[in-house]
């Protein structure tokens, strides 16, 4: 119950009766000074506790027997003493009868109480001696039996690492032929890029050529130019020498001309 109740595994009801169980238990087999649980001589102290309960439920049924007596005394004062000697004798038989009841029960107790204690403590003591340490034992052997399965896959996975690590792999194949691709790949990028450097060298020194060019071209216009206007304002000198003088001539004649005449 111990087991099934920490588990969880206990109705409500059979809760309520191990708890019970256990606390009487514990009063009866555990000292208050003492915090380690003996499974042994504990007898002694129990019936002890048990005796002194009974002792007081005893004491209390005497105290209350008493208070009705004295009750019931007060209310019938006004009766006659033979009535009076019949209800005392009625109620001291019933006392009686009830003191017999009690011992009988307190009996009963004492007996339920001590059993209880004596089940507990030989169930305490079969889990302890038998129970615990064959748990142990097959908790062990489970956990043997575990240690051994990881061991051997252990040895495979290890057995398995080296045929692998021992074959040619793959992986590596296709790795070697990627870094050759990338290789020539690279070889071939340096070549375009050589070409590239070279026609761009080309380039810059075809543009100074151009530029030069260019500048020549500039320079000649500009003294083209310049010799067109100086050659432009010469023809007109020329032109304007040669109507002057055609003008010269011809009023020469005309005068000539004027004088004949």
């Amino acid at each position: 119950m111990a087991y099934e109740y920490e588990l969880n595994l206990l109705t409500c009801h059979e809760s309520d009766i191990y708890c019970t169980v256990a606390r009487i238990w514990t009063e009866c087999h555990v000292s208050k000074e003492i915090e380690e649980t003996c499974f042994y001589s504990k007898e002694d102290c129990g019936n002890k506790i048990i005796s002194d309960i009974l002792s007081i439920l005893h004491t209390r049924m005497e105290k209350k027997l008493d208070e009705r007596l004295v009750l019931f005394g007060d209310d019938n004062q006004d009766q006659s003493q033979s009535n009076h000697s019949v209800g005392v004798e009625k109620l001291q038989k019933r006392k009686n009868e009830l003191s017999t009841e009690l011992r009988r029960l307190q009996a009963s107790f004492t007996e339920i109480v001590s059993r209880i204690c004596s089940t507990s403590s030989r169930l305490f003591r079969e889990y302890r001696h038998l129970v615990w340490p064959r748990m142990s034992r097959q908790a062990l052997a489970v956990l043997t039996e575990q240690a051994k399965a990881l061991l051997l896959r252990v040895k495979s996975l290890q057995k398995s690492i080296e045929y692998s690590a021992s074959q040619p792999s793959e992986t590596l194949n296709i790795l070697k032929e990627i870094h050759i691709e990338l290789a020539n790949s690279r070889c071939v990028l340096q070549t375009e890029v050589k070409e590239l450097e070279a026609l761009l060298a080309t380039y810059e020194n075809k543009d100074g050529e151009y530029h030069k060019l260019v500048k020549r071209y500039v320079d000649c216009q500009q003294q083209l130019s310049l010799r067109s206007t100086l050659l432009h304002d010469t023809d007109n000198v020329q032109l304007n020498r040669r109507s002057h003088k055609n003008f010269s001539c011809r009023r020469s004649l005309s005068a000539d001309v004027m004088n004949r005449k």
